[in-house]
């Protein structure tokens, strides 16, 4: 079996253009997506229209070189990109479409040589199937 992490097919295992996920670095969690007829009537009783639901994942990535990072910025940057996930209702991978939530990584190291490369640390972010 491949690596189970994949965006747009690339693995997030460090072995290509992308950063490593961290060691646990996946948490899971699954979304109901109510209608607008969702709420508490006058009694007080919950009238609930559930639509479907959503998986989400929150991804943290180990220090990375700029280039990978700027990869990985561009690979999630779109509408819409290709997720490939361990099934959570299943076995073996899922691939559906995903966007991206807001992102955030702290420069974990900065090189002053003439090259001007940095080191991100930590790059995370939250993927929501669409």
């Amino acid at each position: 079996m491949s690596f189970p992490f994949m965006i747009n097919s690339v693995p997030l295992d460090g072995s290509s253009t992308l950063p490593a996920l961290k060691y646990q670095g996946a948490s899971y969690s699954r979304q109901g997506v109510d209608s607008a007829n969702t709420g508490r009537n006058q009694a007080g009783k919950m009238i609930r229209d559930l639509i479907t639901h959503k998986d989400k994942w929150k991804l943290e990535f180990v220090p990375c070189s700029q280039t990978q990072f700027a990869n990985l910025l561009s690979a999630i940057d779109g509408a819409s990109f290709s997720f490939t996930y361990p099934n959570p209702t299943g076995s073996g991978t899922v691939t559906k479409a995903f966007y991206c939530g807001d992102r955030s990584a702290p420069v974990f190291k900065i090189d002053r040589s003439a090259s001007g490369v940095g080191l991100w640390g930590n790059l995370s972010f939250d993927v929501i199937e669409m």
